[in-house]
């Protein structure tokens, strides 16, 4: 892609992006260890916890992919 502006506007909406998504893994890891607990380090709702094992896993993939997005951008 040629156009300057347009690169530069999908950037800032990636880098939006990026923002939301380092949020969210924060609160994913903010919500596991209130599962945790305390005694025994063991989870106090297994299928809660299996849960945000796999949004943890959606939302990584989702920063993989828009740090590939960012590469591809800076390349132009």
């Amino acid at each position: 892609m040629e156009d300057k502006r347009t690169i530069e506007s999908i950037y800032h909406e990636i880098q939006v992006i990026d923002t939301n998504n380092s949020n969210s893994i924060d609160s994913v890891v903010s919500m596991e260890m209130l599962l945790n607990s305390n005694n025994n380090c063991k989870s106090k709702d297994r299928e809660m916890s299996k849960k945000l094992e796999v949004l943890k896993g959606t939302i990584q993939e989702a920063i993989e992919v828009t740090s590939q997005i960012k590469s591809m951008l800076t390349k132009n």
